[in-house]
C-alpha cells in the first residue's frame, strides 16, 4: 500500500528517479512559500503552487477520511467541518502562494490569494451554533467575501494570466476581448472565459466548510472536485500558451524575465 508513495517521494535507482527527484525538490521548496530563481524554474514553482490551491478541499477530505479510519467512525458520525483542522487545511495552499507573491514583490497578486481567508473564516463561523443574531450578518459577509474572491480571481485569470483584453482597454487590432498573438481558435478563448467564470464560483463550495449538505448528495463532492480539476487543467493549458507567446515575442529567453506579467498568476 505504501510502496508507490514511498517510491515516488524517495526515488531510488529501482525506478527512473530524475523526474520524481525534481518534483520532490520543487515541492519541498514551495511548501514553505519558497520560489526558485528564473533560470532554475521559477515558472514551474508558480504553476505547482497554484495547482495546490485546487487541492485545498481534497486535503481536507483526506484528513476527514484518515480521522474516520483512525476512530473507526462512519459517515454519519464524522464531523466534516472541524472548527480548526479543516479550515487550516483549506487555507494552507493559499498561504503558500501568498508568501510567494510577497517574496516576489507582487502585492496585487498576493491580495488575490488573501481574499480566500475571509471566505474560509466566515464560512467556519457559520458552523457555530451560538451565533444568534449575528448569523445573518456573518452570512452576508461570507457572500461578500465569496463574490470578492471569485470575481477578483476571474479578473486575474483573464487579464494577467492569459493577457486577454476583455476586462481592460483594448490595444491593437484583434478580436474583441482577446489579444493580437493567439495560437488557438477564437472560440476556444471565448469558451474558456465563460467556463472559467462559471467554475470560479465552485470555490464557494470548495472553501466553505459550512456547506456540508452538498456532501449528502450522492457523488456531490466527486462532481465538485472533478469540476475543479477540469478548470485547473484548462487554466494551465492557456497559461502555458500565454507564456509561450510572451517568450516567443521577447528578446530574452529566460522565463522569468520576458515580460512584466510573467509571474503574475
Amino acid at each position: 500500500m505504501f510502496a508507490v508513495p514511498h517510491r515516488f517521494l524517495y526515488p531510488t535507482s529501482f525506478w527512473p528517479a530524475a523526474g520524481r527527484s525534481r518534483f520532490l525538490a520543487t515541492f519541498r521548496r514551495i511548501a514553505l512559500g519558497g520560489l526558485a530563481r528564473s533560470e532554475d524554474g521559477k515558472f514551474g514553482d508558480v504553476l505547482l503552487a497554484d495547482a495546490l490551491t485546487s487541492y485545498a478541499r481534497p486535503l481536507s477530505e483526506l484528513y476527514i477520511a484518515l480521522t474516520m479510519m483512525w476512530r473507526r467512525q462512519g459517515t454519519d458520525s464524522v464531523d466534516r467541518s472541524s472548527m480548526v483542522a479543516v479550515p487550516l487545511l483549506l487555507a494552507v495552499p493559499f498561504a503558500i502562494r501568498l508568501r510567494q507573491c510577497i517574496t516576489d514583490n507582487q502585492p496585487y497578486n498576493a491580495l488575490k490569494y488573501a481574499t480566500a481567508f475571509p471566505a474560509i473564516l466566515f464560512s467556519t463561523l457559520l458552523r457555530a451554533e451560538s451565533l444568534g443574531a449575528w448569523r445573518g450578518l456573518i452570512g452576508y459577509l461570507w457572500i461578500l467575501a465569496a463574490l470578492t474572491n471569485a470575481l477578483y480571481s476571474f479578473y486575474w485569470d483573464v487579464t494577467c494570466d492569459w493577457d486577454l483584453t476583455l476586462l481592460t482597454r483594448p490595444v491593437g487590432d484583434h478580436p474583441y476581448g482577446l489579444r493580437a498573438k493567439r495560437n488557438f481558435p477564437d472560440t476556444a478563448y471565448y469558451s474558456m472565459i465563460a467556463l472559467d467564470l462559471v467554475l470560479r464560483f465552485a470555490w464557494a463550495f470548495k472553501l466553505s466548510p459550512h456547506l456540508e449538505h452538498f456532501y449528502d448528495i450522492e457523488g456531490g463532492i466527486f462532481i465538485l472536485e472533478l469540476l475543479e480539476v477540469v478548470r485547473r487543467f484548462l487554466w494551465v493549458y492557456f497559461r502555458v500558451e500565454t507564456e509561450w507567446v510572451r517568450t516567443k515575442h521577447s528578446s530574452d529567453v529566460l522565463l522569468g524575465d520576458v515580460g512584466p506579467k510573467l509571474d503574475e498568476d
